[in-house]
């Protein structure tokens, strides 16, 4: 962008950041999985007290993943899954900003969006129907969620514009952005070498100051040694028994469990104007022939829809009430939804109903079942964590539990791809960080690893960090302080220097005769290749220099010092498309920058917060085979 070449801390190239992964200042949840203040476990997050449940964001997170063949756990450990995440939590509270300045897409509207989206994918008859038909079977949503979504993302759109909108870049801005960019200065330079300044050998006291402060570079890092005990939780699931009586009392306390909604079997057509609606109404009332009807007064038949089970809820709000309200056997109609005009005819009704208990016998013995067996191996885990706490080792376990044991010396928390934990790779990092996490003497306490299994840590010993010896890293170390103190009596000297051809008290030509090394010259452009001895860094320091000063631009072993004798700002003024291409350049970057500001508010004024621990639960483990 233009303007963050003329100044620093306004974009930085993060803008696309900010809109991809959001930026909001998230509060995570406890390792419990239940939100600080209350906020149930079945919430992956929560925006000022509304949540985003665990089944939409799970379903969002499918749709998105399986276009791209990447199974979930994998597009968690990617990274993939937060930012879908984040780009849901920034939609809706963009959207929700859009509703509260009354920024709401009309009906017509959206319908209009909806017809010009969907030609290219209605083929060569046009058959539109059979194209939002594909569209909501591949997108896995309603009617009622298209419509929404689409006004959503109009509302929204809306709400940028307005932000954005009536940004006015002056032409005698540009023409100066212009002479800017284009500005040339004509340089003197001379290097002033390492060799130039002299440097003798450390002292002790010296040397073991300068110690003092690199000495993380040299340490020897902690090491433990320790015991791992595995819990296969498989050999502690059996299966539990389940009588006929249990199933009968579970079913009966469960009912609301077991409902199926009201559904009603309706066939309809959408018609693009109220007239062909009511003329299709009054042609169907009089034949009892819907789809004869439609191609009767549209010469074809592709307004028309079969007939279809529905649910209340799955119908566009205007639609829903007719047309469960209507008698069966009856036409309900016409009504106006963003889709256009709907004529339904009811054909028939399933009321609500509990699903009789042989249908689900089979369903509440494997739960129940389930339950008895998770049960039972919930209390075997609670004895061993009870032991564990109370100072029993893994090896005094392992008989009694069948623990698979593994012991590890000299364990360091940077070690990878430990032979002994081969089997277990894809947890190498958690058995780490328990074993660094635990005390020495203590047992971890029992945490779920892949495969169904559980792993507690025994730390039986730790060799803590320490720093080599001064002595044997004697050499070396004296490598260091001299480099870095002959960088800085050299950046002394350099400014030394620059202050004395300032005051003039000495020139270029002197310096350069000094050190026995030529004046060199040069022009340089904003933006230009930069000359030799010189870096992309200095040029844009010397173009941002007061022309009467002298600058030091640091390289290597060297810093150039550089007068500036002559600026020169471009002889031909900008053409009429060079000055439209700046105008426009400048008006976006501010735009942007006014959404960012708009960006930034919406975040310090909404809470949101993200529970962790359930996105470890629902992504972060391999699907059982």
């Amino acid at each position: 962008m233009i303007l963050s070449k003329m100044r620093t801390g306004v974009f930085s190239g993060l803008f696309l950041g900010v809109l991809v992964l959001g930026g909001v200042g998230l509060v995570l949840s406890d390792g419990a999985g239940t939100f600080r203040d209350g906020v149930g476990s079945t919430d992956v997050a929560k925006i000022d007290g509304r949540p985003i449940k665990s089944v939409e964001f799970d379903r969002l997170v499918r749709t998105q993943l399986q276009a791209q063949n990447i199974p979930a756990t994998e597009a968690y450990r990617m990274g993939l899954v937060d930012r879908i995440l984040q780009n849901e939590i920034m939609s809706r509270l963009l959207r929700k900003a859009a509703f509260d300045y009354g920024i709401i897409a009309s009906d017509k509207t959206v319908a209009n969006e909806l017809h010009k989206a969907l030609l290219p994918l209605a083929g060569p008859k046009g058959d539109v129907k059979q194209a939002l038909a594909g569209l909501l079977q591949s997108q896995g949503m309603s009617e009622k969620m298209l419509v929404e979504s689409v006004r959503n993302d109009i509302s929204t759109g809306l709400l940028r514009q307005t932000i954005g909108g009536g940004v006015y870049v002056p032409q005698a801005m540009a023409e100066a952005f212009y002479q800017w960019n284009l500005e040339e200065r004509d340089i003197e330079y001379v290097s002033l070498p390492a060799t130039s300044v002299k440097l003798d050998k450390p002292t002790e006291e010296q040397l073991a100051k300068f110690y003092d402060t690199i000495k993380s570079e040299y340490a020897i890092p902690e090491t433990r040694n320790v015991t791992i005990g595995v819990l296969d939780t498989a050999r502690l699931s059996t299966k539990q028994e389940v009588t006929d009586a249990q199933v009968k009392e579970f079913y009966d306390s469960h009912q609301d469990d077991f409902k199926t909604e009201a559904t009603r079997t309706i066939e309809q057509a959408v018609l693009r104007t109220e007239k062909e609606a009511n003329d299709v109404l009054k042609e169907a009332q009089g034949s009892k022939d819907l789809k004869g009807a439609v191609k009767k007064v549209t010469g074809k038949d592709t307004a028309y829809n079969k007939p279809s089970k529905f649910e209340e809820k799955a119908l566009p709000s205007q639609l829903a009430g007719p047309a469960f309200t209507a008698p069966v056997k009856s036409f309900a109609g016409p009504v106006e939804t963003p889709l256009g005009f709907h004529v339904a005819y009811i054909q028939s009704e399933q009321e609500a109903a509990v699903k009789p208990l042989d249908d689900v016998k089979t369903q509440i013995k494997k739960e129940l079942s389930d339950t008895a067996s998770s049960d039972a191996a919930f209390e075997v885990t609670n004895k061993i964590e009870d032991r564990l706490a109370e100072g029993e080792s893994p090896d005094s376990l392992k008989d009694e539990f069948k623990l698979n044991i593994i012991k590890l010396e000299n364990l360091s928390a940077t070690d990878v791809k430990i032979a002994a934990l081969k089997s277990y790779s894809a947890d190498e990092g958690k058995i780490i960080q328990a074993a660094f996490t635990t005390n020495a003497g203590e047992s971890s306490p029992l945490s779920e690893i892949s495969g169904g299994k559980m792993i507690t840590v025994h730390v039986n010993g730790v060799k803590e960090a320490r720093a080599k010896n001064l002595a044997d890293v004697k050499d070396e170390v004296i490598a260091k302080w001299s480099a870095l103190e002959k960088r800085r009596k050299l950046l002394v000297r350099s400014l030394e220097v620059t202050t004395d051809i300032d005051s003039g008290k000495t020139t270029l030509e002197k310096i350069a005769a000094e050190n026995k090394t030529p004046v060199k010259k040069a022009k340089v452009v904003r933006g230009s290749k930069a000359p030799a001895g010189l870096n992309s860094q200095g040029v844009a320091q010397i173009m941002a220099t007061d022309t009467t000063k002298a600058v030091a631009i640091p390289d290597i072993e060297s810093i150039q010092i550089v007068t500036i004798k002559k600026v020169s700002l471009p002889k031909k003024s900008p053409s009429k498309t060079e000055l439209n291409d700046i105008e426009k350049n400048l008006s976006l970057d501010l735009q942007e920058e006014r959404f960012v500001s708009f960006i930034n508010h919406i975040e310090r004024s909404n809470k949101v917060e993200i529970n962790k621990a359930l996105l470890d639960q629902m992504y972060g483990q391999e699907p059982a085979e």
